[in-house]
């Protein structure tokens, strides 16, 4: 095999005056960060992920709907802690100009909407909706535990 077939193959370009004992790395030779652009302000705490929303969301100033599970750009920067575990901020930018921010709520296992978008609240309003028959008092319950025949008629 070739050099030039060896250099392709692992994708690294040694440039002829790389030393590995002076150097070091070659992203410390290039000048650059091995997470290139994503690790543009890590000196401030920012990292760029890919974010992906974990519930569906309303846009406060377009008011488009952000389906769960659409993905985006997001600085991701943690702001804080709960006991041991970290709590961790997404901003990230909307094609209308909005700045959405999510952040991570470890207390509840969930995640809150801080700025720039609503949670679209999804749930049942009656029994009739869920399907479930509502029980009217607890005269009726107890006749339900009690009487079998009642209970399937």
């Amino acid at each position: 095999m070739s050099s030039l077939a060896a250099a392709r193959a692992d994708n690294f370009y040694y440039a002829p005056d790389f030393d590995p004992d002076k150097h070091g790395t070659l992203n410390k030779y290039n000048g650059q960060h091995a997470l290139r652009d994503r690790a543009k302000n890590i000196d401030k705490g920012i990292l760029v992920i890919r974010f992906e929303v974990p519930f569906h969301i309303w846009c406060t100033k377009c008011g488009e709907k952000i389906a769960q599970g659409e993905r985006f750009n997001a600085d991701k920067r943690g702001i804080g802690h709960y006991h041991s575990t970290r709590i961790w901020q997404f901003s990230m930018r909307h094609h209308c100009g909005c700045i959405i921010t999510i952040q991570s709520d470890p207390k509840h296992c969930d995640y809150i909407v801080v700025e720039g978008a609503k949670k679209k609240v999804e749930g049942v309003q009656s029994a009739a909706e869920a399907g479930v028959i509502e029980l009217t008092d607890d005269a009726e319950k107890e006749r339900l535990l009690k009487d079998p025949i009642y209970r399937h008629s």
